[in-house]
């Protein structure tokens, strides 16, 4: 099997921004659901399945960016998904989940928005 050749900054750059678009807008739904009091599982189980696919391509894209040091970056990544793991327990076992979620939404916009900005040129 070949190594997968880098995808070109451009094209992490757009994959990466439409991430946190989808994330952003999962993140809404979710609080607009509680808030409707609808069903919440299907859209966390999603946003689960879409950070996962996004934390992979980012440090696949990590890994490619040569003499820099990521450890706190995956730490974000996997703080998030202990965080997201946390979340769907908690609203399968019908707990209240708005203090998890805003906890979600802060790593998010706090921490792994801002640290991000490595792939974003603009």
């Amino acid at each position: 099997m070949k190594p997968q050749q880098p995808l070109p900054a451009e094209t992490i750059e757009d994959e990466i921004q439409e991430d946190h678009l989808r994330l952003a807008v999962l993140l809404d739904q979710i609080e607009d659901d509680l808030d409707e009091r609808l069903p919440a599982g299907g859209r966390i189980a999603q946003l689960v399945l879409e950070f996962e696919q996004h934390a992979v391509r980012e440090e696949k894209a990590l890994a490619g960016i040569a003499n820099a040091d990521h450890a706190e970056h995956r730490q974000g990544h996997d703080r998030m998904r202990a965080l997201l793991r946390q979340l769907a327990e908690d609203y399968d076992n019908g707990a209240d989940i708005r203090p998890n979620l805003h906890a979600v939404l802060r790593l998010f916009t706090d921490q792994l928005l801002p640290a991000d900005a490595i792939f974003i040129s603009r």
